[in-house]
């Protein structure tokens, strides 16, 4: 097995995804929290349009090619808790994943 790690993409990280469209007009202070907090300062309605920029073009079907061609055959995607919906663990907040943008999974 031979692999590479794809970090960043549906669970951005400002020091991971620096230049993304994500982190656009949000202050470092903010942006350096991380996704959840950035939501929270810009709000969805601008918000939503960074992150799905962002989800469009920081990995690619061209990506995955050049990791076939790089002859690895297993890619590991981070996916967030949150992103399918309710957290239902005990003390978890049942609103919490609203704040995220949508679409990162279809």
């Amino acid at each position: 097995m031979r692999g590479v790690n794809i970090g960043g993409w549906l669970v951005a990280e400002r020091w991971m995804t620096s230049t993304s469209p994500a982190w656009n007009g949000v202050p470092d202070t903010i942006a350096n929290l991380g996704e959840y907090k950035t939501m929270q300062y810009i709000g969805h309605a601008k918000g939503d349009m960074q992150f799905k920029q962002h989800r469009d073009a920081y990995i690619t079907e061209q990506d995955f090619r050049d990791v076939a061609a790089a002859k690895m055959n297993t890619v590991r995607i981070p996916v967030g808790y949150w992103i399918t919906g309710f957290d239902n663990h005990p003390g978890g907040d049942p609103n919490g994943w609203k704040v995220y943008a949508p679409g990162a999974i279809n």
